[in-house]
């Protein structure tokens, strides 16, 4: 009896030494699924952005065209210059405040009013 005692309690020891390891794998693939999901989710935030930029540019490019009788194509690169030189600091963030930033410009997040 006392050998049978002995036996289970060292399987219920190895047991839990797998069942550790095992949560902590776990734990280990959430966490860098948590991080591959917020990184795809900036990087669509991103990809909205300039879709939302691209239609506004094209648009002010066209409206200025017609108005001004200037060249389009060169009212369009000026704009694209202007967006770009406004988003790349941006561009080179991935804190929090970034990912909240893209989510605000890219029209899926309204801006909290200023009290």
């Amino acid at each position: 009896m006392d050998d049978l005692a002995v036996e289970a309690a060292a399987i219920t020891a190895e047991y839990r030494t797998q069942l550790r390891r095992l949560e902590s794998e776990a734990a280990e693939a959430a966490r860098s699924v948590c991080a591959e999901l917020t990184s795809l989710s900036a990087e669509t935030y991103k990809r909205l952005v300039l879709l939302r930029a691209e239609r506004i540019v094209e648009e002010r490019a066209d409206l200025t065209a017609r108005k001004t009788g200037a060249d389009r194509e060169s009212l369009r690169r000026m704009g694209w210059s202007v967006v770009k030189a406004l988003l790349s600091p941006a561009f080179a963030e991935s804190d929090p405040h970034a990912r909240r930033l893209w989510k605000i410009l890219s029209g899926d997040m309204e801006e909290p009013a200023d009290d």
